[in-house]
């Protein structure tokens, strides 16, 4: 991937066929790292140098409103929840988000949004994260998240397409 903003024609393209509504055609199914690097998803450190990821405001990811649409606000919080739980996962398993409630509390418009990641409770069948998503002031909290991911044996994970993350020069897999 070159790095280019995506188009919702791609976007839509990309998840009919992850979710199946579509049949695979010739073209490659990109992976969600390319997914998320053209959408400028990317590791960052919090102000308290906590873990945390990132995204730009662009054209290609606002709502009609000008701001940074609700859906990737969620995708946000979700794969930086997801991203700091894998330090907590045991050998042998794996995790899936089971369910995700945010509330948008105010648009972002300019900048970027950071989301921030903070463990709640780590057990070993579940993994509850609070994630404060910030507009571009560090200190505007603009939605706050709360995901609950089950851990699974990794045993039970059917075969998929993962995709991976830099962080830190670590390569991280998520399953």
């Amino acid at each position: 991937m070159n790095g280019t903003p995506i188009d919702a024609g791609q976007l839509y393209e990309f998840c009919s066929r992850a979710l199946g509504i579509r049949d695979v055609d010739d073209q490659p199914v990109s992976s969600l790292a390319e997914l998320f690097a053209q959408i400028g998803m990317r590791p960052a450190t919090a102000h308290d140098d906590a873990f945390a990821m990132t995204m730009p405001v662009s054209p290609q990811v606002v709502n009609t409103s000008g701001a940074l649409q609700g859906g990737l606000i969620a995708t946000l919080a979700d794969v930086a929840g997801g991203q700091l739980g894998l330090e907590y996962l045991q050998p042998g398993t794996a995790m899936t988000t089971a369910d995700l409630f945010i509330r948008y509390l105010r648009p972002i418009r300019q900048g970027s949004a950071l989301a921030v990641p903070r463990v709640l409770r780590a057990g070993r069948r579940s993994l509850v994260m609070q994630v404060d998503i910030f507009g571009d002031s560090d200190s505007e909290l603009a939605a706050t998240a709360t995901v609950n991911f089950a851990v699974i044996d990794r045993k039970d994970t059917p075969t998929a397409v993962s995709g991976t993350l830099a962080r830190g020069g670590n390569v991280i897999t998520r399953c």
